[in-house]
């Protein structure tokens, strides 16, 4: 769950604000030369302040805002001092290598792990029990990012800004004296410094979460009610959090790229990328799918056609617009009343039931898909395949059918699903059998979390305290009780 306090709104705009301000400076150091992304300069003084400056920079921006948001300063400070040792260790690195060809990328691995060990310790200290280990999952749900900033960009956005005439728009090389020049990537420069505003709103929720009740929930199928989200807050968390859904997507994407050009081996190291990835992706889509429906339960209405507009690409865009425009700073939620919200919440489950779990639109889509596979089928040798593929797509065909109106009317389904794709990707990620196919079922693994609620609202849990939750044993429609 997100909860969506007034400490948290201040946060939000203020480290949202100051991103903008980390992206501005970046460029502009980069447009007079000076760029410290750069692997290819000499780390000269000027670079090593540089780097140890915004280090130091966004290191204390994040836990100061840790600090102001949780109150526990203690914990706070002590883990800001650890993320300072790896400042310690990174300044060494820059001062003994002539270039930063290899620290660049040794770099990526210490810092991961010095704020693994800052997240735990934070954890320990705020709870004062084991549950404080939770917190490991702030690490697992920010650990691709890094890799998906250039998956993302070569797998996804360069060839879609090829395809219509547009290749390489995002790519600049500006001039760093005679016969040198400095490289700049605008969408690197974008996605990274949007970072600091990702890990701000993944740890609030993983720590929000761990804080409610006696019992940590691992399905992430909780959400808070006593909220009101505004639109300006709704938009920028949108648009954070969906980035960073398609950095973890594309970062196991590109880790398939980065050992294919190495060897075809399998590692130790490799293994834990895909697993530790996999469940970051399961993170990252919960939490963009919480906060989803959290807006619209607090809007009165229960996830419908809008909810999956906004999660189609290029569409969502529009839907985001109509959303905004429609809603505007309402709330059906009263937030000085948390028996009301309940109530509110309650009677939008009852609803949903009634409606027969979005019955139309799960009609519409069966249609829509059976449709698309029926073309596919059907124009087999347009499209060009071999006579004896046909035999194979079909039955791969009508197993995706059974298995999506599963997933429609069963609510276990999507546990099936998640470990068969978790099964698949683990195997193609640690034998590099096909990129492809193991991008397709990454973005699979999202969607079967993502779009859970649409048909299986009734599922989710929702609180407006510690102790008071709203379950689906709660949820009675024409006198039974939902199972």
């Amino acid at each position: 769950m997100l909860d969506y306090t007034e400490d948290f709104k201040k946060v939000l705009i203020g480290v949202f604000v100051a991103s903008f301000v980390f992206m501005g400076v970046s460029i502009g150091l980069s447009a007079m030369g000076i760029n410290y992304f750069s692997v290819s300069e000499p780390n000269t003084m000027l670079r090593i302040i540089l780097n140890g400056l915004k280090y130091l920079i966004i290191s204390s921006v994040f836990w100061f805002a840790v600090a102001y948001l949780t109150k526990e300063k203690k914990a706070a400070l002590v883990a800001f001092f650890i993320k300072l040792s790896f400042l310690g260790y990174m300044i060494f690195q820059l001062l003994t290598q002539v270039t930063n060809d290899e620290s660049v990328l040794s770099f990526y691995w210490p810092d991961r792990i010095f704020s693994l060990i800052a997240y735990v310790t934070f954890g320990l200290m705020a709870f004062k029990n084991a549950r404080g280990l939770y917190m490991i999952l702030v690490f697992f749900a920010l650990i691709g990012i890094g890799f998906g900033m250039p998956g993302t960009y070569q797998i996804m956005i360069d060839p879609l800004l090829s395809a219509v005439g547009l290749g390489g728009i995002m790519e600049f090389e500006i001039s760093a004296g005679e016969g040198s020049y400095t490289y700049l990537n605008v969408f690197y420069i974008f996605a990274s410094n949007l970072n600091l505003l990702l890990e701000v709103i993944v740890f609030w929720f993983v720590y929000t979460a761990i804080r409610l009740g006696n019992k940590f929930d691992i399905s992430l199928r909780t959400i808070k009610v006593s909220q009101k989200v505004d639109t300006v807050s709704f938009s920028i968390i949108y648009l954070i959090l969906g980035l960073g859904l398609v950095l973890s997507i594309f970062a196991l994407g590109h880790i398939y790229l980065l050992n294919e050009e190495i060897n075809n081996e399998v590692h130790v190291v490799r293994v834990f990328e895909v697993i530790g990835l996999c469940i970051g992706i399961y993170i990252i889509a919960s939490l963009y799918r919480n906060f989803i429906v959290s807006f619209f339960v607090s809007k009165g209405f229960y996830p419908r056609w809008l909810y999956l507009l906004l999660n189609i690409p290029l569409i969502n865009v529009f839907a985001w617009i109509i959303l905004v425009l429609r809603y505007p700073n309402q709330s059906a939620l009263d937030g000085n009343d948390i028996s009301v919200g309940l109530m509110q919440v309650k009677k939008s489950q009852k609803s949903f039931v009634m409606d027969g779990k979005n019955k139309r639109i799960k009609n519409n889509l069966f249609l829509f898909i059976f449709a698309i596979l029926l073309i596919i089928i059907v124009q087999m040798d347009k499209i060009g395949f071999k006579d004896g593929d046909f035999f194979r797509i079909l039955s791969v065909s009508l197993s995706s059918i059974g298995l999506i109106f599963w997933y429609f009317n069963d609510k276990k389904a999507a546990f099936f699903l998640l470990a068969i794709q978790l099964f698949i990707i683990i195997l193609n990620g640690v034998f590099l059998l096909d990129f492809q196919m193991g991008v397709v079922v990454i973005l699979g693994l999202a969607n079967v979390i993502v779009y859970y609620p649409l048909f299986h609202f009734d599922r989710f849990k929702f609180v407006g305290s510690d102790d008071d939750i709203l379950s689906e044993n709660d949820i009675h429609v024409e006198g039974k009780s939902i199972q």
